[in-house]
């Protein structure tokens, strides 16, 4: 039998709330023979700060010059079916060492890579943000980096109730986001949707403008490489998608060189 794996990125600077609510997503998990978990604890992580220096886009993300986990949790990350990215809400957003480990990885928002995986967002509050956490990682990190598939979970935790109060009432709810992710991963028949071909369509014009040669050289070298293809590797995509969603790039191309 052949095994799935799950990688979570827990973004909690310590194993509360959230973190317990993934456990009771992995327990959801158990009844399941052939999908293994493993851990990846931001606070924990050799992880520097992002210096902003822009060098992963334009010369490519191995000419980072931080030297510490990236690779081996960039690695880790591929090697997986499923991802889940789990943040307690800080002020409205992610916390500080999750938007770190997203700007870390900010040349995947130009050169998608996680084709392979499915996302799941996990996100719990005391109060408010929710509804932020969740649009903000669905609509850049899982809609941009490449993902087949996201989906998003969160609760609200009364600060005067225990876990063992609340959990039993969300139980159903654990139950049915945790089936639904398996059921994504396990999804033999995935083909690109339109969004990813829109991306991928848009992505190809915008990056091999001749003007974008010396700001964006990296960029410029990797989408060149895909001149006449359909996506960022050969499968079966909805041919009426690719050829709307390329008039669209084009009309964009003919806009931007008057801008430009």
């Amino acid at each position: 039998m052949e095994f799935l794996k799950i990688t979570v990125i827990n973004g909690s600077p310590h194993k509360g709330n959230t973190f317990q609510l993934i456990k009771q997503i992995e327990a959801s998990f158990q009844q399941k023979d052939n999908v293994t978990f493993s851990y990846i604890h931001l606070f924990q992580a050799n992880l520097k700060t992002c210096l902003g220096c822009f060098q992963c886009i334009r010369k490519g993300h191995d000419n980072c010059p931080l030297v510490d986990d990236k690779k081996q949790i960039l690695d880790e990350l591929l090697s997986s079916d499923g991802i889940i990215l789990a943040s307690p809400a800080y002020n409205y957003n992610v916390t500080s060492i999750m938007k770190n480990f997203i700007d870390r990885f900010a040349f995947i928002g130009h050169r998608p890579m996680f084709f392979k995986q499915h996302l799941l967002i996990i996100s719990s509050t005391a109060g408010i943000g929710l509804r932020q956490v969740n649009s903000y990682l669905s609509k850049y990190v899982g809609n941009i980096w490449g993902f087949r598939s996201v989906l998003a979970f969160g609760y609200v935790k009364n600060p005067n109730k225990e876990l063992d109060e609340i959990f039993p009432k969300i139980k159903r709810k654990i139950e049915n986001i945790s089936t639904a992710f398996y059921n994504h991963i396990i999804n033999n028949h995935w083909k690109p949707n339109f969004h990813h071909i829109d991306q991928f369509c848009t992505m190809r014009m915008l990056w091999t403008l001749e003007k974008m040669r010396n700001a964006f050289p990296y960029d410029f070298t990797y989408y060149s490489s895909l001149k006449g293809k359909h996506f960022y590797f050969e499968v079966k995509i909805n041919t009426i998608q690719y050829n709307f969603a390329l008039t669209k790039a084009k009309i964009l191309s003919l806009i931007l060189k008057l801008a430009l």
